[in-house]
């Protein structure tokens, strides 16, 4: 029988110390053990994502906890991440450009806070299959292009533009509207 080895999460995002959590518990984890899943949880003194903060996150994290101070994801800084969810809280303003490309998340639900969805941020994310936009004013071009498996998608009442290749090359999804 394999040994299943353990090791220490000693993980920094701009200088700060994460917490880590076994999915479906409360608790903070100090090692993290293969074969299982965690939720990483950033603290909530970041107010702005960079491209590579997240190089080199284990696998293993399959959910990240945005925090509420947090104000833009900056451009590519998500991209080709593995995890599957992402947890967005109010406070974030906007998303930068190729935030989340290629990235393999399943669904995004996005804060009332958030005012730009930036060029092909989620462009090509295969698993997405759920958007649901509570706020924003504006898509750019190309935000969630290539996203084949995207099946619904609800916008806010009180967008205010939409380029015309937001959606492109997404294949059949069902468009609603938020009821407020």
């Amino acid at each position: 029988m394999a040994e299943i080895k353990t090791k220490i999460c000693e993980i920094l995002i701009q200088g700060q110390p994460t917490a880590f959590f076994k999915l479906g518990t409360q608790r903070p984890c100090q090692f993290i053990e293969e074969n299982e899943e965690y939720e990483l949880r950033l603290p909530e003194v970041i107010e702005e994502l960079n491209q590579g903060d997240f190089d080199g996150i284990p696998l293993s994290i399959k959910e990240v906890v945005l925090p509420q101070s947090l104000k833009k994801i900056d451009d590519c800084a998500f991209e080709e991440t593995a995890f599957s969810k992402l947890v967005f809280n109010n406070g974030l303003l906007e998303i930068g450009d190729h935030a989340f490309a290629y990235a393999n998340i399943q669904r995004v639900e996005i804060p009332k806070t958030l005012q730009v969805i930036r060029e092909s941020a989620f462009r090509r994310c295969c698993s997405l299959n759920e958007v649901v936009i509570h706020g924003c004013q504006s898509i750019k071009a190309e935000a969630f292009y290539g996203c084949a498996n995207l099946r619904n998608v609800q916008l806010p009442k009180k967008l205010t533009h939409v380029a015309k290749s937001a959606f492109e090359d997404c294949g059949d999804f069902k468009l609603t509207t938020e009821n407020e």
